[in-house]
């Protein structure tokens, strides 16, 4: 009785060796296409004028992304006479870089240059990950205060030839800026940003799967973004396609 299931187990034992062969082709494969790591291999750079700016524009992006996200703040310690609340973020892995600009450093034509210069810095030392850069939107000069027009100057200069095609540009909803903006224009925020920037941009809403803490006016708006439902709470960007 022994012997015949041996030589049963030696007749099938060829099939077994090739099943684990697979298993093993599809196991590297899978860690090869989607490790577990992923997240590791993906950082946002959020420009932001100032500090609180990021977090009104794309707190539940900050939030639910986890590790690897960058937030700029621009013009941190200056007193320009624009308030921005520092609204905290639940994801405290969040990396703040302060780069201190003032008015005083030059021209705005000046200033955005050498910001420009800063962002292709900040790409390039994140060269071995999965770039995404996220610019606040430029309205019209009596709507978008001077400090965010530097910031979305800069980053068009970037954006517009940047010859590494693996980095993503996005352009965020500048709030409250795109209120006033929404009610004295006649075109969508998408055809405005496109005419700014004479690409071709791609509206894309990104799901949140919890409203971001911080004011209830910001909570309440979070919950309203994609509409009525609170169930459809998103952010808008919109991507620059090359």
């Amino acid at each position: 009785m022994i012997f015949s299931h041996y030589k049963r187990f030696l007749r099938f034992k060829p099939l077994v060796g090739i099943a684990l062969f697979i298993v093993l082709i599809i196991g590297v494969s899978f860690l090869i296409s989607n490790p577990f790591s992923d997240e590791d291999k993906t950082v946002a750079i959020i420009l932001s004028p100032h500090a609180g700016d990021a977090y009104v524009g794309l707190g539940g992006l900050i939030d639910q992304k986890g590790s690897n996200v960058i937030v700029v703040d621009v013009f941190n310690g200056t007193d320009t006479g624009t308030t921005t609340p520092v609204i905290d973020s639940t994801n405290t892995s969040v990396q703040l870089v302060k780069l201190q600009y003032s008015e005083r450093d030059g021209t705005p034509e000046e200033i955005s240059i050498s910001l420009s210069q800063d962002i292709q810095a900040l790409i390039s030392g994140n060269k071995d990950k999965i770039v995404s850069v996220y610019a606040p939107s430029y309205f019209t000069d009596d709507i978008t205060p001077k400090e965010h027009a530097i910031v979305s100057e800069a980053f068009r200069n970037v954006a517009s030839n940047y010859p590494d095609m693996n980095v993503q540009f996005y352009v965020y909803e500048d709030f409250p800026y795109i209120n006033q903006f929404n009610l004295s224009s006649v075109v969508s925020v998408q055809r405005h940003i496109e005419n700014t920037f004479d690409i071709r941009f791609t509206k894309v809403e990104i799901p949140l799967t919890k409203v971001p803490e911080g004011s209830e006016s910001i909570r309440a708006y979070k919950q309203t973004r994609c509409g009525e439902n609170p169930n459809r709470a998103c952010e808008i960007v919109y991507k620059l396609e090359r």
